[in-house]
């Protein structure tokens, strides 16, 4: 459960980082190249005013304890009804650089909330969900998809109880 807060906190903090981003770049740029022109100047301040708005969108989503994750695994698990887990391998011309995890959680309402998870950690937390989660569906398939699509309520292990 550790782990989990410790990504979503982590994903929070790059959000926050890569919207800085653009912050510093306009500002050096608007700093160093102001004297080239009227349209280096205006991509500069565009630049910095976007990046202004990512920070305060950064701001304002819920990280840690009230993110919407960690608020339904601990207030309303039911409400997920399918997981699943996506690896990618960065390889570029064929060499393994590295490789990212992303885990889905798909919510009875048709609702999605999507949290990066180390790749080497995936199978732990998958596990621990398992025991978190044992009413749910787990893992991708095409059938399971379209289950989702067309009822959520069928991707609940014995949902002919629950209603």
């Amino acid at each position: 459960m550790k782990l989990l807060l410790r990504c979503i906190r982590r994903e929070s903090s790059l959000q926050l980082l890569l919207a800085l981003l653009p912050v510093l770049v306009g500002a050096a740029l608007f700093v160093c190249c102001r004297q080239l022109g009227t349209w280096v100047s205006i991509l500069s301040l565009g630049m910095w005013l976007t990046g202004l708005l990512l920070i305060r969108k950064a701001l304002q989503q819920p990280s840690g304890e009230s993110h919407p994750l960690w608020h339904t695994l601990l207030n309303n698990p039911l409400r997920i009804v399918w997981v699943y887990s996506v690896r990618t391998q960065v390889m570029p011309f064929g060499f393994y650089l590295w490789e990212t995890g992303q885990m889905y959680f798909k919510l009875v309402d048709g609702q999605e909330i999507c949290l990066f998870v180390p790749a080497r950690k995936l199978r732990m937390v998958s596990r621990f969900l398992n025991k978190v989660l044992p009413h749910a569906t787990f893992g991708y398939s095409p059938e399971n998809a379209q289950l989702f699509r067309e009822n959520p309520l069928q991707l609940i292990k014995n949902h002919s109880s629950l209603t």
